[in-house]
């Protein structure tokens, strides 16, 4: 195993980056000991793609009513899953989401609303 030489104080992170970008990291970190899928919590969360399927008149209604607020439609269900995950966090009740889901900007149909009921108690 080859002696690791010291890695220096830096006095701004364009140093840092000039730095490592011509060196080689191998010189100075054992990657062999490195922890493997380190967390870093302090980080802003990166977004993860997903699949979600809804009704072409579920997403019309989505895209209109985000077009009322001139902001793109995928926003606006980010927008609306955040309050509704926030409200959920302080307390709210599960109904209270169904009743939403019914309610709130025309996005569901009732019978919608009962059928995700229906299906959770299955």
């Amino acid at each position: 195993m080859k002696k690791l030489k010291k890695i220096p104080k830096f006095k701004s992170e364009k140093q840092e980056r000039e730095f490592w970008r011509k060196n080689n990291s191998a010189d100075f970190i054992d990657w062999q000991k490195a922890e493997k899928n380190p967390e870093f919590p302090n980080l802003k969360p990166s977004t993860k793609t997903i699949s979600l399927r809804l009704s072409e008149s579920m997403l019309n209604n989505l895209k209109m009513i985000a077009n009322e607020k001139d902001i793109p439609y995928q926003s606006f269900i980010k927008v609306i899953l955040n309050e509704k995950i926030i409200e959920k966090k302080r307390g709210k009740q599960a109904n209270e989401m169904m009743r939403f889901a019914g309610t709130a900007s025309g996005l569901f149909e009732e019978k919608t609303v009962q059928s995700i009921k229906s299906k959770k108690k299955k």
